[in-house]
């Protein structure tokens, strides 16, 4: 999508800045066909380099079960929370089953969770040491359970 905005621009300007009502590629293709065409080609290089991502952060942590790290919280949500560990940027789950301490409430506009008798808060930003409990090498899934439970306080 740059280099056809840039070849676009190229050519308008080289012409003293006239425009046309319907824009038109150096070789004589339609604009809205092109960003139709790239738009799709964009998201599909977004899910192959996704899915890439996932399949070497589960081959690099599979033999990694049981160790701990520190990593910080980058989501909430029903299932649990999004952790990110601080030393290889690898994400992976802490589901909400996971945090035996207490029942954990979730707060969904404020992205937290809050348990209901101890008071403990666990938010984005929010930084965890935790152990890593499974790969799923087939599904690309790294869960993970907290080791350090102390989040904050209400």
């Amino acid at each position: 999508p740059d280099l056809v905005a840039h070849r676009v621009l190229r050519n308008l300007l080289s012409r003293g800045g006239t425009t046309k009502k319907q824009a038109v590629l150096p070789d004589g293709g339609s604009m809205d066909e092109a960003a139709v065409f790239l738009s799709r080609r964009e998201r599909v290089a977004v899910d192959v380099e996704r899915n890439i991502q996932s399949r070497l952060s589960a081959l690099y942590l599979h033999d990694k079960i049981g160790d701990e790290f520190d990593a910080v919280v980058s989501g909430v949500g029903s299932f649990g929370m999004f952790v990110e560990l601080l030393e290889s940027f690898i994400s992976g789950a802490v589901p909400v089953a996971e945090m035996t301490d207490d029942y954990y409430i979730l707060d969904s506009s404020a992205h937290k969770f809050i348990g209901e008798r101890t008071g403990r808060v666990f938010q984005m930003g929010d930084l965890l040491r935790v152990r890593l409990d499974r790969v799923d090498m087939v599904a690309k899934r790294v869960t993970f359970s907290l080791v350090s439970q102390e989040g904050s306080s209400t």
